[in-house]
């Protein structure tokens, strides 16, 4: 029941997340002294929300991914497979990108003074840290969060399949 909107709520975090690292400017125009020496802190950041997109067991990713393959695995098996394979896909081209981000040559000179994150960094990313990893290992706050309206939402759909599949009955007759 839950793993639409699982998710939905983790996808855009992980996405946003990994976008704001990368818009922070500290690694805008890298492709020469690895940045990921200068700067472990942000590398190791960047890392554990690349891992948390890609669906890495113990990240809020791996919960929206298993949940939505489960839940599609009853439905279709080769829907799952062909999910999974794009799952191997991403995961192989975040890794790529990864590595030549943070371990690549830097070629803009002017970057070559960046620092590791400042105190201000670290206390806007440290929450979303340890929510990325909290709700990885254990998910049940925000599953619980929204079940009553996900139940509800799926009682409303079955009723009108029910109800399309009576209209049709009675137009055959």
């Amino acid at each position: 029941r839950h793993c639409v909107l699982a998710t939905r709520l983790e996808m855009p975090a992980q996405q946003g997340i990994l976008s704001v690292l990368a818009g922070l400017e500290k690694f805008e125009d890298v492709v020469t002294q690895p940045p990921g020496m200068r700067m472990p802190v942000y590398a190791t950041v960047m890392m554990l929300f690349t891992m948390g997109n890609v669906g890495l067991p113990g990240t809020s990713g791996f919960v929206g991914e298993f949940l939505t393959m489960a839940g599609a695995f009853q439905e279709s098996t080769w829907a799952v497979f062909g999910a999974a394979f794009g799952v191997i896909l991403s995961a192989g081209y975040a890794l790529w990108l990864y590595r030549r981000v943070v371990f690549g040559d830097l070629i803009k000179q002017s970057l070559q003074s960046i620092s590791d994150m400042n105190w201000r960094e670290k206390a806007i990313i440290a929450p979303l840290v340890f929510f990325t990893i909290l709700f990885g290992i254990y998910p049940a706050p925000i599953l619980d969060l929204y079940a009553a309206s996900v139940g509800q939402m799926l009682d409303s759909v079955e009723a009108a399949q029910q109800a399309a599949a009576a209209t049709l009955q009675l137009a055959q007759k």
